[in-house]
């Protein structure tokens, strides 16, 4: 309560808070609230095709009818003026006690339309337009006719033709053509109002009229405020009889470049009044006889429709008011939804479903209904937590370097040549030894083979964890020395071709001297093998 009394006495914050209500309700010329593209697409459409016409058609009466208030009539009005206002007017008639329309009030609404002023910063209005293609229709047939002499008529009647826009600029300097029109324009007049008047078939009396306000408006500077007024004095002094001669005459002219459309909304003030629906509807039949082109939409309820007019039209302005009809339906529930969704994101089937409606679905009571019982938003659930699977151990087992495929050792290998105490007779042919294939357990000299690496032995018993020695030799090493003990003989096995490589070693005749000096074993073993046994 306190913080609403705070708003309430605080304008600011006031505004920034507006009603539920404040967007149910759309005006012709303003912009359109959010659209659902569902809502009304078929009336939109067919809509769109009766007015989207060729220029040159005579206009129609659209009738637009709904079951009752708030089903977006006036909201179909606001998409259709946006969709078209580049080539189409759109004319809102209103009045001022709720049931009555007449020329001059009408007559009224329409200056007011035409002389807003367009986008760029410029000042011109619609009017300021219609004025220049105004006179270049009338100028046009005397330059061709040589009434007005011109240096180059071919080009000048170009640009009446395809450029009247910029021909007939009063406020541009090099326009020349409506600089020279403002200069005569007292001898010109009374020429282009007879033109005119041929050419779009209206009364000298009416085209006189407006040849003179169209010029007075259009070549007093638009920096002028009292322009506007000026002109409203000048249409609207005459008396009451003569404004619906001008107001259609006014629409003739404007409908010869561009489609008119009167468009005729909001008429609840005409439910209990049956005398002012009839003059509305003669009204407009009245209008559209000395405007064919323009198009007119009649914009009601059921209701409203059937007590105010059918009683008291007869069959001739029933069949005027009735060219064509489009009729709006219920929603179904998937367009409600879709409504409610655009308000309210997060609403569900089971919120539309609890919403204080009776009956049918409609755009205005469904957003009424959840300005006042809003869907509420639910909390998002949290996020579940990942279920990480159980990955096989196997998975984590470090894996293996591939086996690199070894070439064979090479047959035969020629011992590295070592310092000797001897040097060899000439005519000795070294000896050539096989590379064993199998590892051998006893040390060799190291002037003869190369050192076993130190790595477990892999065949080693579980058991006993003593070495067992697999080779074509039965040799006992025990307490053997290194220097006597020699194996009697080799012979080469098979080396498989993957695998890791054997050891190298060479093998020597083993002497067969025993327990003698090491040196003196030695000299021994040297005097057999060269040949000299003393």
């Amino acid at each position: 309560m306190l913080e609403q009394r705070r708003n309430f006495l605080d304008p600011s914050k006031a505004m920034t808070h507006p009603s539920h209500s404040s967007h149910l309700f759309q005006i012709l010329g303003r912009p359109t609230a959010s659209h659902v593209a569902a809502i009304n697409q078929q009336a939109l459409q067919e809509l769109n095709a009766i007015l989207d016409r060729p220029l040159a058609e005579m206009g129609l009466c659209t009738l637009l009818l709904a079951p009752r208030a708030g089903y977006g009539k006036s909201h179909l009005l606001c998409q259709v003026q946006e969709a078209l206002r580049r080539s189409h007017e759109f004319i809102p008639l209103h009045s001022s006690d709720g049931f009555s329309f007449d020329a001059t009030s009408t007559l009224e609404n329409v200056l007011s339309s035409l002389t807003r002023v367009l986008p760029g910063g410029s000042g011109i209005t619609p009017l300021d337009l219609l004025a220049r293609k105004f006179f270049a229709v009338g100028l046009e047939p005397l330059v061709r006719s040589g009434e007005v002499p011109c240096q180059n008529r071919d080009s000048a009647l170009l640009a009446l033709m395809q450029r009247p826009l910029e021909t007939f600029d009063f406020h541009h300097p090099a326009a020349v053509t409506a600089h020279w029109t403002r200069n005569h324009f007292d001898v010109l007049c009374p020429r282009l109002t007879t033109e005119i008047s041929q050419l779009l078939q209206l009364s000298l009396r009416e085209t006189a009229f407006w040849t003179e306000s169209l010029f007075h408006y259009a070549s007093a500077p638009t920096s002028e405020p009292a322009r506007v007024a000026i002109l409203m004095k000048s249409v609207l002094h005459a008396e009451a009889p003569h404004h619906h001669d001008r107001l259609s005459s006014l629409l003739h002219i404007l409908s010869q470049w561009q489609r008119v459309v009167i468009v005729v909304d909001e008429l609840e003030g005409l439910s209990a009044n049956p005398e002012a629906a009839l003059r509305l509807a003669t009204f407009l039949t009245t209008l559209r006889h000395g405007a064919e082109r323009i198009d007119v939409i009649l914009s009601l309820n059921d209701d409203i429709w059937e007590n105010a007019f059918l009683p008291r039209l007869s069959d001739g302005l029933l069949d005027r008011l009735t060219e064509t009809s489009i009729r709006l339906f219920p929603l179904t529930e998937e367009q409600a939804l879709r409504l409610l969704q655009s308000r309210y994101p997060h609403a569900t089937i089971d919120d539309l479903t609890q919403l204080p409606i009776d009956g049918d679905f409609y755009a205005r009571g469904l957003l009424r209904a959840a300005a006042i019982k809003p869907p509420k938003k639910v909390a998002p659930a949290a996020p579940a937590a990942p279920v990480v699977e159980a990955i096989p151990s196997a998975t984590f087992a470090p894996t293996t370097a591939p086996t690199v495929p070894l070439l064979p050792p090479t047959a035969e290998m020629v011992p590295e040549s070592k310092p000797t105490l001897f040097s060899a007779p000439p005519s000795a042919a070294v000896a050539t030894f096989v590379e064993p294939a199998a590892p051998v357990s006893q040390a060799t000299s190291a002037w003869w083979t190369v050192p076993a690496p130190q790595s477990a032995n892999p065949f080693a018993s579980a058991e006993t964890d003593a070495a067992i020695v697999e080779s074509p030799f039965e040799i006992d090493t025990k307490d053997a020395d290194p220097l006597t003990s020699f194996p009697a003989s080799t012979q080469p096995t098979a080396t498989p071709a993957f695998g890791a490589p054997a050891t190298a070693a060479t093998s020597e005749p083993v002497s067969p001297v025993k327990n003698l000096d090491p040196v003196e074993a030695l000299l021994q073993d040297l005097r057999q093998r060269y040949g000299n046994p003393s």
